[in-house]
């Protein structure tokens, strides 16, 4: 996958604003295209929207917790080949105030690209029902 030419794009979903640009900046940063959702009816609309690319949806435990893992089959409904990965993570707003944007990346985000970019590029796992 040339990432240059087709960059990977993940619909990041997550209610607190501050944690939803740091983390589409890092992603940004790194030639991954974000789409932004700060809830699961700003999710479902952005994949309603065909000719936006959604190839990852990140979302956190709590996200899918608050909707019944419901989001997830609506995004499939909309998007059979979409991946998602799940994350559980307390990002503290007094850091991510202290990150300077601008700078590199610190390791522990790079592992975070390095998960988008193996997800995107797996072959996506349909259901038995489909």
């Amino acid at each position: 996958m040339n990432l240059k030419s087709n960059p990977v794009s993940v619909l990041i979903i997550e209610a607190d604003p501050s944690i939803l640009v740091f983390t589409a900046r890092v992603l940004e940063g790194n030639g991954i295209r974000a789409l932004l959702a700060r809830s699961a009816d700003d999710a479902v609309a952005l994949a309603q929207m065909q000719y936006v690319p959604i190839d990852v949806v990140l979302a956190n435990a709590a996200v899918l917790a608050a909707n019944d893992s419901s989001l997830l089959g609506r995004l499939r409904e909309l998007r059979p080949h979409i991946r998602h990965v799940g994350i559980a993570a307390f990002v503290d707003d007094e850091i991510i105030r202290m990150q300077p944007l601008t700078r590199a990346m610190e390791p522990s985000h790079q592992g975070l690209v390095d998960l988008i970019r193996q997800t995107a590029a797996a072959p996506a796992v349909r259901s038995a029902a489909s």
